[in-house]
């Protein structure tokens, strides 16, 4: 018998691909699912389409928001009426691979002591027309920046431990969720390409770059003290990647925080003084 996916699909004005991602989702291979959608007080033609499809498919489950509560309070309603062993979510402008689902379940089947798979998926333009591949990166690199992306799947004993999604993250949601499960469970990439992520200049990721890279900053800096507890030796060419991602000012005002949080100071001035030297920080 298999056991049930509920994925939850929120939606905020997404009419231009809505159709799209719900195909993608009901045509899966593997048909054991729930499709949770969450129409988050949208003002176009979502609500109509979302009807269109509950009408013909029982599997489709439709919240609405009265209001706007945007991503991480919409998930968490979608996530209170999942009935599933395995969960995950999706966005209204992007596509599962028809295999995607039944891939997923079977590695999270066949490897019990991982919790949660993300997946290597493809970034298309508007016009769904494939720009690249993106290959996701080892989950020892996850302090230091997002390698999940967008195609993942997780036990539902991790919502049952480590709870919602924090409200106040909204940007930042899904990292600062993964961060709270590799502090306590097994994660693992499965190099497999099963999803289409679309670039496109209506999108969050697009429309608010500053935001999310402001958000980003204070997560990483605050989960970096979390992570103290971890032999960072084997992890620090990630974490130097990391900063020098950042502008020169923002490492010159958080310095005294980023040396702090390292346990193991020495191999901090070992590698990190020459680094710092190297772009005019330290003299």
């Amino acid at each position: 018998m298999m056991d049930m996916v509920s994925i939850v699909l929120p939606v905020y004005n997404g009419q231009k691909y809505l159709e799209e991602s719900i195909k993608s989702i009901l045509n899966q291979t593997y048909s054991d699912i729930e499709l949770i959608i969450v129409n988050d007080a949208s003002t176009d033609c979502s609500e109509e389409i979302i009807l269109n499809f509950q009408k013909e498919d029982q599997r489709i489950v439709y919240i609405k928001n009265n209001q706007n509560l945007k991503l991480p309070q919409s998930l968490n309603k979608g996530f209170a009426y999942a009935k599933g062993e395995y969960l995950s979510w999706t966005s209204d402008d992007n596509l599962y691979h028809e295999d995607a689902i039944e891939t997923m379940v079977n590695y999270l089947e066949n490897a019990a002591d991982v919790e949660m798979v993300y997946c290597d998926y493809n970034s298309i333009d508007e016009k769904g027309e494939k720009i690249c591949t993106i290959t996701v990166g080892n989950d020892n690199e996850l302090k230091y920046r997002n390698v999940v992306g967008a195609c993942f799947m997780y036990r539902r004993r991790i919502i049952e431990e480590i709870g919602n999604y924090d409200s106040k993250m909204f940007l930042v949601e899904d990292y600062e969720y993964w961060l709270r499960i590799n502090l306590s469970f097994t994660i693992s990439p499965l190099h497999k390409c099963l999803y289409d992520y679309r670039i496109h200049e209506d999108s969050l990721t697009s429309q608010k770059k500053k935001e999310i890279q402001t958000a980003l900053k204070k997560l990483h800096f605050s989960y970096l003290r979390k992570y103290e507890k971890c032999d960072i030796k084997e992890d620090l060419f990630y974490y130097f990647e990391y900063i020098l991602r950042f502008e020169e000012n923002c490492i010159k005002r958080n310095y005294r925080r980023l040396v702090f949080s390292f346990k193991h100071v020495g191999y901090f001035k070992i590698f990190g003084y020459y680094i710092l030297r190297k772009i005019g920080i330290k003299k």
